[in-house]
């Protein structure tokens, strides 16, 4: 009796060593499967980088990727950084910025096909005053009415007739994208009750518009190359720079709140804190007083134009509600619909920090994901 009890009681232990080996055996399988999954994930990425297949692709989808890779671009009506200016005035009164890049996208530099896709979608134009030759494609890249453009009018007496050809050929185009700075709008001049002569010529253009992109703010940032890349926010090879990010795109938001964590902070430099003060405003609904205080301004003006209100009408006096009213709503409903939006320099630092790869390719794997 004994002995079979001791039988027994081995055959249990046998069993639970078996069940015991199974559940190792199974832990190993789950952990090789895993292992086998990362490894693919690398494999996809690494296959999205390289594809040395691309000239067996048919003609049609080898355009379609030379199309997404084209930049859009948004071009300054006035580039400051090329003109030595002969006014002490002007030029104290301007604020530099990076000049217009005037050299073909970088596909343009890949192989004769993708040159030749590059050269029948855009061309060098003279967009800028000064004759400033920048590449611009029709199709896609926005014109900018920016601040130095307006202050240059005001102190230099300019207008529509004495601008470049070029320039007069591509915002009088209804089918070529504008944008243009609030503050071309703002304020009230007694001596010009209807609005500066500058503000009625850019609401001229907007209105042939069905939209019109309205840049709130502007800031910088100043990355290195490689995090520009992995934002997402300057284009797939941070050629586009300034970027317009729309306050109420969440998607672009995300990539403006990407780029500011890889941008470096450093210890008593207020480089970088200007980006991250615009995103705090985004975030916080602060720039929705800028919103306002435009429509005002230009419901007011537009209305002016129109002989629907008096040419003394101060614009903070247009309450919210009052353009629903029988006498201005069919009025108003001609303006185009309005996109606000932050103008984003891009300045390309030299920092190399070291967890700069791994953002790299965290940013690339999300990338993919959303797309």
């Amino acid at each position: 009796m004994e002995d079979s009890i001791m039988k027994d009681s081995n055959m249990e232990d046998t069993i639970m060593k078996d069940s015991t080996m199974e559940d190792s055996i199974m832990k190993d399988s789950t952990m090789e499967d895993s292992i086998m999954k990362d490894s693919t994930m690398e494999d996809s990425i690494g296959a999205v980088q390289t594809f040395p297949k691309f000239r067996k692709l048919p003609p049609e989808l080898r355009c379609m990727v030379w199309s997404y890779c084209l930049p859009r671009r948004v071009v300054q009506m006035h580039d400051s950084a090329h003109k030595k200016f002969k006014s002490s005035r002007l030029k104290s009164r301007l604020r530099v910025r990076p000049p217009v890049s005037a050299k073909l996208p970088l596909i343009a530099y890949v192989c004769h096909e993708s040159r030749a896709f590059a050269l029948t979608h855009g061309r060098m134009e003279k967009t800028a005053f000064f004759n400033t030759p920048v590449w611009f494609d029709r199709s896609t890249d926005v014109i900018y009415i920016d601040e130095d453009h307006y202050r240059k009018f005001r102190l230099d007496g300019s207008d529509d007739e004495g601008a470049e050809l070029g320039l007069r050929e591509l915002v009088d185009g209804s089918n070529i994208p504008l944008s243009v700075n609030r503050s071309v709008f703002l304020g009230f001049d007694p001596l010009h009750p209807k609005g500066s002569d500058f503000a009625r010529w850019a609401l001229k253009h907007i209105i042939e518009r069905g939209e019109c992109s309205v840049v709130l703010t502007s800031t910088e940032i100043h990355l290195n190359h490689q995090d520009a890349i992995a934002s997402g926010l300057f284009g797939h090879f941070a050629e586009e720079t300034p970027v317009l990010v729309d306050i109420n795109n969440d998607r672009q938001v995300k990539m403006l709140s990407a780029a500011c964590s890889m941008a470096p902070i450093r210890k008593g430099s207020t480089r970088n804190w200007d980006v991250l003060q615009t995103y705090e405003q985004i975030s916080s609904g602060y720039l929705n007083f800028y919103m306002k205080c435009f429509l005002q301004c230009v419901r007011t003006m537009w209305l002016k134009e129109n002989g629907a209100l008096r040419e003394t009408f101060i614009p903070w006096k247009f309450d919210s509600g009052r353009e629903n009213r029988p006498a201005y709503k069919d009025i108003l409903d001609r303006l185009p619909r309005f996109k606000f939006v932050v103008a984003v320099y891009f300045y390309q630092s030299k920092d190399k920090r070291q967890n700069g790869s791994k953002l790299q390719e965290k940013s690339i794997t999300y990338r993919l994901r959303e797309e």
